[in-house]
Order: structure tokens, then sequence, then C-alpha cells
């Protein structure tokens, strides 16, 4: 009976990738093309990706089953932490100044700690929790996307019960806080962009547009929003457009296209580069300025597509 309880949402998830990969060819269209460079391919696929106070990039990867930690200077990847080290299936992933590692187990529904002495706390929130956003006061969000779509607060320690901060509006995928401290999260189902006040509750039922509000529509796809240290926006879609986005009007620039589809989420590091991953080809691109020279650093391979 347990073996059964993992495989169906297992096949759900499938499908469900599936249908949106089919969406993705329907929808892909030209635009603008950024040289990019490409590093090796993570097994079973690279997903949520987040850079810690020293510049490492975490990758995570459900398939593959690991956290993998990179030098993005050589493309190395420096640490992987697998079932020994207790992580299981992560979906997206996020470091604390402190060294403490959250991830995301959307398979078995999990908000995952894996704390600097290596010890690992769980909390199962519901099947296709995904995304994570800490906030500078040490606060912690998940989303459910894919298998789910709610939004919750959960207690950093992983003790005291997950707080429902808002119910349905189109799967909570990628997010991240913006410098006025409301968390901007990528609906891709409803392919918009939103910014939620998480100290609001918002059930499905209502649509208060000051506790959450439209950011930007007409965002296909749209897999991941990250803020750079100057408070600009970005976004990444399934479809491979990486776009700057303001905040404020929604007003858009595509910065780039990596030029297949799969890309799942994006990390900006401290000087400002712009990373994204793929879901199924498993490498992680960086969007060089002006055009720049592509190079495969130490460790780096071919785009299978």
């Amino acid at each position: 009976m347990k073996q059964f309880m993992l495989k169906k949402p297992i096949k759900i998830f499938i499908i469900s990738f599936l249908v949106l990969a089919g969406l993705a060819v329907l929808l892909v269209a030209a635009g603008v093309v950024n040289t990019l460079y490409l590093t090796k391919g993570i097994s079973g696929g690279a997903n949520g990706i987040f850079f810690d106070k020293n510049d490492r990039l975490y990758i995570a990867s459900v398939l593959g089953g690991a956290v993998h930690v990179m030098d993005t200077g050589t493309g190395e990847i420096l640490e992987t932490l697998g079932g020994k080290e207790g992580v299981d299936g992560p979906d997206d992933v996020e470091v604390t100044p402190g060294g403490d590692i959250y991830y995301t187990d959307i398979l078995q529904g999990n908000i995952c700690r894996r704390d600097a002495n290596g010890n690992v706390t769980k909390q199962h929130i519901a099947t296709g929790v995904n995304s994570i956003a800490i906030s500078k006061t040490g606060r912690v969000f998940v989303g459910l996307a894919i298998l789910g779509d709610a939004l919750y607060e959960v207690d950093p320690a992983l003790k005291k019960p997950p707080r429902l901060v808002s119910g349905a509006r189109g799967q909570f995928n990628g997010s991240d806080f913006g410098p006025d401290g409301r968390l901007y999260t990528a609906l891709n189902l409803a392919g918009k962009i939103v910014s939620t006040n998480v100290d609001a509750d918002n059930p499905a039922t209502t649509e208060l547009e000051t506790d959450i509000q439209t950011v930007a529509t007409g965002l296909p796809t749209v897999a991941g929003v990250k803020f750079n240290a100057r408070g600009e926006m970005y976004a990444s879609t399934f479809l491979g457009n990486i776009w700057k986005i303001d905040p404020v009007t929604g007003a858009r620039e595509l910065v780039a296209d990596v030029g297949c589809i799969g890309i799942d989420n994006i990390a900006i590091d401290s000087r400002g580069t712009i990373f994204v991953s793929n879901t199924l080809n498993g490498l992680i691109y960086e969007v060089l300025p002006d055009g720049g020279t592509p190079v495969n650093k130490k460790g780096g391979g071919s785009d299978p597509a």
C-alpha cells in the first residue's frame, strides 16, 4: 500500500510535466537570443537554484534525488548532498546566511531543513510543495505547484503547524521577496506574476488586490522570479525566455532566449549575473553580457538539444 501511494504522485507529476512540455512546444516563439555558456548537465535534471552568501550555486534535482553545489566560475560540482546525507527528491532549495539548507520534496509533500551540522528535519505540508522563499528576517514560505496550489508560511524550525497564507491562485512556483517586503511569485498555470502581502490571510474565495496584486500578465509557463542586489526583477519561463520586469508598471524587456524549452528556475549572483536551470537536460545556463563568447568551463558539456 505504501508503495502504491508513492507511485501515484509520481505518475501525476510526469503526466502534468508532459502536458506542460506539450504546451510549451505550441507556444514557443522567436525572440532575442543572447550567447550562453553551458555547464555539465545534472543527472535527473536541474530544478530550483540558489546562490549562498559565498556565491556558490545550489542546484536541486527532483528526479536526481540530490542537491548539488556548483562553482559557477569553473562549472565544477563541489559537493553533492543525496540520500546518504538525508536529502531526497528536492525541487527547490534555499540557503540561510547561517548555512541551513531548506528544500522541498514535491512528491512526498515535505519541507525539509538540513542544518549546518548535517541534521535533517522534515515537516509534511501537502503533495506538490514546490517553491521556497525566505525573508530577510528568516521567515520561511513555501508554495504548491504542479500537484497543488496554495501558499504557506512554515515555522523555520519545522515544529509548529504551517499557516495558510493563500489558497489557489494559479500554482505558486518560483518566488522571491522584493525590496518592498512583498513576496513575488510566478504563477505558472495562470501565466502571471503576483506580489503577496504575507501578513494577510488570502483564502481562495477572496480577491483583495491590496493583499495579492497582479504585477505582470501574458507570461505563459512562467516558472521563477528573482531580484538582484539593485532591486531589479527578472523572471524565467519554461519556454526559455528570460525577462526583466518592472515590478511597479509590469513593463518587460526580453533579456535572453535560451533557445530550448525546459527552463525552470532563475538565480542571480552578487555580481548581478543571471543563471537559469533546465529541468529536461540538467544544464545550467549563464547569461553573458552583450552576447559574449560561449565557454565550456571545467566539467562542461554541449547542449544535447
